[in-house]
């Protein structure tokens, strides 16, 4: 896999190399074309092109080499599937997200990040927790930046309005605090809640996660970073989408003011080749997304 990196390629000759996905290192494409060399074989992508300018941009459309072929096809061509469904299946998406996902076009990202965010759709009175609901705990961890922490509850079975639908019910943000004092007032305030299914935490503080397994007996799993950012962002739009059933799969109680305000705040970056968001304005969506990614990788092991 891509993961394993480049290290892991090398060593073999092969007459074909078949990449699934566009993945994030061009080193490990450009060890797969020496593999090849010795067969005279090839490397064959196939994928949508959803980290937008990336390096496949620069390789396949940029620069357009000798040797190199790029075959861009529609979905919307496809026989087997109804182009209506599809068209409606993508009409949430901002129009750059459309036309990678029907068309395979390369598209620069800009604006909000999450314009799918409406405060009169997905912000909600706060109600009652159900007493045996599913909860979950993300945290990204801050001492003179935001230390946040957000609870969330999982409403597989639709009670409280469509099934498989997240609630963020609490936030806590703070400044100038220490790992042990943010913990503790952490725990502080989960205290009458269901037991949580887990605490996700920013994988890239190591430190941070120790400290709360050692002397606060809080035990968290890592932010899943191999699944990217761009793909953790992509499925907390898709959980913002508002579904056939009139309905979103995600919602802010609205005393969650600061998740609530990054909601406006977070957009991409200027340059339209730096495919990210801004790094501002993010602490809280950060720990969103840290929960959101790391349940869709919970739920495929529990399946």
């Amino acid at each position: 896999s891509y993961e394993m990196g480049r290290a892991k390629f090398q060593g073999s000759s092969v007459a074909m190399v078949w990449m699934d996905e566009e993945g994030r290192d061009p080193e490990v494409f450009e060890e797969s074309l020496l593999r090849c060399v010795d067969f005279d074989g090839r490397v064959v992508i196939t994928a949508t092109p959803m980290n937008g300018l990336s390096w496949m941009y620069d390789r396949f459309v940029e620069a357009d080499l000798d040797g190199f072929t790029r075959i861009q096809i529609s979905g919307l061509d496809n026989p087997y599937i109804s182009s209506v469904k599809l068209r409606r299946a993508v009409q949430h998406m901002s129009e750059a997200s459309q036309r990678t996902r029907l068309l395979g076009d390369f598209a620069s990202q800009h604006g909000l990040v999450y314009d799918e965010f409406d405060h009169q759709i997905h912000v909600i009175k706060p109600f009652d927790i159900p007493p045996n609901a599913l909860i979950y705990r993300s945290i990204d961890f801050g001492t003179r930046n935001p230390w946040c922490t957000l609870w969330f509850y999982h409403d597989k079975d639709g009670i409280n309005g469509p099934d498989d639908c997240i609630y963020v019910y609490r936030e806590y943000y703070q400044t100038e605090r220490t790992t042990i004092e943010n913990g503790r007032e952490m725990e502080r305030r989960s205290v009458g809640d269901p037991r949580a299914v887990f605490t996700v935490a920013d994988s890239a503080s190591r430190d941070g996660r120790l400290v709360l397994a050692r002397e606060l007996k809080i035990p968290t799993k890592p932010s899943p970073k191999e699944l990217g950012l761009l793909s953790m962002v992509n499925l907390v739009k898709d959980r913002l989408m508002i579904h056939v059933d009139g309905m979103p799969r995600l919602y802010v109680f609205n005393n969650c003011r600061n998740l609530i305000n990054e909601f406006r705040k977070y957009k991409w970056a200027k340059n339209p080749r730096d495919e990210r968001p801004t790094k501002s304005d993010d602490h809280a969506l950060d720990a969103l997304r840290y929960c959101i990614g790391y349940l869709s990788r919970y739920n495929k092991i529990n399946e």
